[in-house]
């Protein structure tokens, strides 16, 4: 950090001393640095090789790896723990920092790399005062094989979430983290743009995801990226509290200040509350129509994804699933949508009120087209293609009051190619570029259009759209610019 910090680090790691651990800590700590460098435009130091309490005292962040056995109090890593934590209460900011009305952020930012016991995990809540929010690196996509994630386990399986997003989000919590300290500093940030729900002159969209299942943990997981990238608010902000009487205070807390809940179905029903007989993804969703019979504005979203799931459906879950078909009330809703690109669309437009967008004007040689999922990709090429072209750029998703199908057609009829391009939002390309030809008048279009795909992204490989007037490729992105002024200039040609 820069030297406007009273701190020496940013981040102290701190971790139980075996084999094991000690190379998975490497690699963590390099792909972290890695990770913080592209998201911050100054220096976040990381110490995670000293055993003294000068170390300790002399960081902002402490980030505790926890293993089995870290939480036993006669080890050097829970003496550690405690240090760090007392300390917090010493200086004069505090263990946990407000970001806002919203957001409070703990100094403490575990990171799970093995499954804990109940009583360490009781034991943690009561330490963070309520304020435990950790990152999970935990491989357990294959039966009986649990251990700790690692870089290699990239790609593998169904494509769940693993390590590069793990570290992503570790990043961004360290860097939220320092920003509240420079807020309360009165210091200037100067990293990437606050989260959404610190600036207090913007609203946030408040979006309550329910906790899950097991199962749906890494869906909720993207789930919830997605929503943050659209602009809205995720709550809770911490891992689900294992004591009723806290998860249901930490419910009623969130809810409160949400405009809709979402509640993601898995295959699992996942676990009971102590106290009652009533599954927790149950109570969520009884808690959240308590709101929708008080307030005609809220909403309250049920999204099914257990066909994305590689498991069988318990009997208990498909029975909940029934029930919940069967009590559906005014603005409940149910999907059964493919990726949550969808959902996070059908939530904006149902939260929003459509508007007309002003006529287009000046003519362009190309509409480049894409979800707000791929703004950074795009901009990218739109700035390399822009050298030989006059590009019109069209983010779709961008402003939730905008009927984009119209906007589309007239951004398309006022330039001789659209291009859509996706990286990250293949879900929403291939539905969105049907919708678009249709409306254009399909084969009898003036326009072609030109869906191109960036093929870094494995799950984009066979993604394509064939019909007339439709050019579909995926390809590196390095070409991407190269391959539509290709098809720009055999299209003029041919005019």
């Amino acid at each position: 950090m820069e030297n406007q910090s009273e701190f020496k680090y940013d981040v102290y790691i701190s971790f139980r001393r075996n084999d094991q651990n000690n190379e998975w800590i490497k690699e963590f700590v390099s792909r972290l640095n890695s990770e913080l460098k592209s998201l911050s435009r100054y220096e976040i130091n990381i110490l995670y090789d000293a055993r003294d309490n000068d170390s300790i005292s002399g960081a902002l962040v402490f980030i505790p790896v926890l293993s089995t056995g870290y939480c036993n109090k006669e080890e050097e890593t829970w003496q550690e723990f405690i240090r760090f934590k007392q300390l917090c209460s010493q200086d004069n900011i505090g263990l946990n920092l407000k970001l806002s009305d919203y957001i409070t952020v703990s100094r403490i930012l575990p990171v799970k790399i093995n499954p804990l016991p109940i009583e360490d995990v009781r034991l943690l809540e009561a330490e963070l005062e309520g304020q435990l929010r950790s990152v999970e690196f935990i491989f357990d996509i294959i039966e009986g094989v649990i251990r700790p994630l690692q870089a290699k386990d990239d790609g593998f399986g169904y494509g769940d979430i693993l390590y590069q997003s793990q570290i992503t989000k570790t990043a961004n919590y360290i860097i939220q983290i320092i920003q509240a300290y420079r807020m309360i500093k009165g210091i200037e940030i100067a990293t990437a743009p606050l989260m959404v729900g610190t600036d207090p002159s913007v609203p946030p969209n408040v979006v309550y995801l329910a906790w899950t299942a097991n199962d749906c943990r890494r869906i909720r997981d993207e789930l919830a990226h997605v929503l943050q990238k659209a602009g809205m608010l995720v709550l809770p902000a911490i891992d689900c509290p294992v004591d009723d009487a806290s998860l249901k205070e930490k419910i009623h807390e969130a809810m409160q200040k949400a405009r809709c809940t979402i509640h993601i179905m898995g295959n699992e029903a996942g676990k009971k509350l102590d106290t009652e007989d009533v599954y927790l993804s149950l109570y969520q969703i009884n808690e959240a129509k308590k709101l929708l019979e008080s307030n005609k504005d809220f909403r309250l979203f049920i999204w099914n994804a257990s066909s994305s799931l590689h498991t069988a459906q318990s009997p208990e879950q498909k029975q909940i699933i029934v029930n919940i078909r069967n009590n559906l009330v005014q603005n409940m809703v149910f999907t059964n949508v493919p990726s949550p690109v969808q959902l996070v669309d059908d939530i904006r437009a149902l939260l929003s009120v459509k508007k007309k967008i002003d006529e287009i004007g000046e003519a362009y040689n190309v509409v480049f087209m894409f979800n707000f999922l791929d703004e950074d990709d795009a901009g990218e090429i739109i700035e390399m293609l822009s050298d030989v072209l006059k590009v019109d750029p069209l983010v779709i998703g961008e402003d939730p009051t905008v009927d984009y199908g119209p906007v589309s057609v007239k951004y398309i009829k006022n330039s001789k190619l659209a291009v859509i391009f996706f990286r990250e939002a293949s879900a929403w390309a291939i539905p969105y570029v049907q919708q678009i030809w249709k409306m254009m008048g399909g084969a009898s279009s003036a326009t072609p259009i030109f869906l191109i795909g960036d093929n870094s992204n494995d799950e984009n490989i066979g993604k394509i759209f064939k019909a007339p007037k439709v050019y579909s490729k995926i390809v590196s992105r390095n070409l991407i610019p190269i391959e539509i002024k290709a098809l720009y200039d055999t299209i003029v040609e041919e005019q």
